[in-house]
This record gives C-alpha cells, sequence and structure tokens, in this order.
C-alpha cells in the first residue's frame, strides 16, 4: 500500500467516525423530542377516549378547540412532509417548540370543555341531599341504615363528578346514581304517616310545596324538635 493509499484509507475511516458521532447526536436529539411528545400525546389519549365516550352516550360537549384542533394538524401534516425530506429538521427548536406548544394548548382546552360537559351532566342527573335532611331522616330508626348508605353513594359520586371519567367510572357513576334514586325511594317505616313520608321526600326531590306540610306533617316535626329544620323558600322560576 502507498502512502497516498494509506492516507485515503485513514481518511476514510475517520470519515466514518465523524459520521457515526453525527448520527450518535442525532439518535439523542430524537430521544429528547421523543420524550418530550410522550409528555404531551400520553396525557391526551384520556381526554380523545372521554369525548368519544360522551358522545357515545349523548352528553354534549360545547366548546372543542376546533381552532387548535386545526392548527395542530397543519402542523402535524407540516411535520409529516418535512421529516420525509429531512429527519434532522426535527432538531430545530422552532419546530419543537410550535408541536408542543399547540399539543399543550390543545390539551389543556379539550379538557376544559370536557371538564364543563361532565360538569352539567353530573349536576343534572344527581340530586344531592344536604345534612340537614339526612340528620332528619337518621333520627327515625327504620331511615338509619337507608341514610348510611346514601352518604356513602353521595360521597363515591361526589368523588366520580370532580374528574373525567373513562368507560369504567361512567358506568360506576350511572349505577350509583341508579342505586341513590332507588335508596331515597324506597324510604318507608311501618309506624310513620304516609303524609310524613311524602313530605320528606318532596323536601329532598325539588323541594315539597306548601300544602305538603299538613298539620300531620307539622306535629310529627314538632314532637321530634325538628320543625326549625324546615325554611319556607320561594320557588325560581326558570
Amino acid at each position: 500500500m502507498t502512502l497516498i493509499e494509506a492516507c485515503q484509507s485513514v481518511n476514510k475511516e475517520l470519515n466514518k467516525i465523524e459520521q457515526m458521532r453525527k448520527a450518535d447526536k442525532d439518535l439523542q436529539i430524537f430521544k429528547q423530542i421523543s420524550e418530550s411528545l410522550d409528555d404531551i400525546v400520553t396525557p391526551l389519549a384520556q381526554p380523545l377516549d372521554t369525548l368519544i365516550l360522551f358522545r357515545n352516550n349523548g352528553i354534549d360537549v360545547t366548546g372543542l378547540p376546533q381552532e387548535e384542533a386545526h392548527r395542530l394538524n397543519e402542523i402535524l401534516t407540516s411535520l409529516q412532509k418535512n421529516y420525509h425530506n429531512d429527519p434532522s429538521f426535527l432538531s430545530k427548536d422552532k419546530t419543537l417548540r410550535d408541536i408542543l406548544r399547540s399539543m399543550s394548548t390543545f390539551q389543556y382546552n379539550i379538557r376544559s370543555a370536557l371538564g364543563l360537559a361532565w360538569a352539567r351532566y353530573t349536576q343534572k342527573h344527581i340530586k344531592y341531599l344536604n345534612d340537614d335532611l339526612l340528620n332528619v331522616l337518621a333520627a327515625v330508626p327504620q331511615f338509619k341504615n337507608a341514610v348510611d348508605s346514601i352518604r356513602v353513594l353521595q360521597g363515591q359520586l361526589r368523588i366520580l363528578s370532580d374528574k373525567l371519567p373513562d368507560t369504567e367510572c361512567f358506568q360506576d357513576f350511572q349505577n350509583m346514581t341508579l342505586k341513590l334514586n332507588q335508596l331515597w325511594k324506597s324510604l318507608k317505616a311501618d309506624d310513620l304517616p304516609t303524609e310524613v313520608i311524602g313530605f320528606l321526600r318532596s323536601v329532598g326531590e325539588d323541594g315539597a310545596p306548601l300544602d305538603s306540610l299538613t298539620e300531620e306533617v307539622r306535629q310529627w316535626l314538632r314532637n321530634r324538635h325538628i320543625e326549625e329544620s324546615f325554611h319556607v323558600v320561594i320557588r325560581q322560576t326558570p
């Protein structure tokens, strides 16, 4: 091998080493980008699943971030095209910042829209019994077990209402709501007058009409020293 050939061989090996170093550097950059995207994409899966769940169950969702979705679609379409032409373009800071910013904004806004929809749905389907009424009912021995169960169910429903549901949580919510309504409607006591039962049930639902506060009901409340727990309020017309 001549000296020139040896130099050419060494130069070729050096070029290979340089290419390997560059490839390793690019690999590290891609790993960082992948981790950054995972931090955004992974949490985004849950609200998208929730959106499908809501639509399948007729839950109206308003205020969805259509503009952010359109912007994100443009960025991702451009990303796919540019990546095909030059994979290294992803390493440019501005490209990554645009992607992360758009995905983060989209995630926040879709969660907000879903959260409002879920709040409206839960408020419509749950009528919580206030503690004062539950305390009154718990004073009736025949109601105590049912009241204890109602308290537990209401606590569990409040927890489910405070977070976006997945399919399992949504089904749990449906089952608990049904059970709560059944418990409330099943309250009865052999020694309790029918008018009293009707009055207490009405109070726990939409409020009892004034004419349901009969003398028999008032006397029952007086005998148990709980008459002052009830107040007359004017119903707000829709």
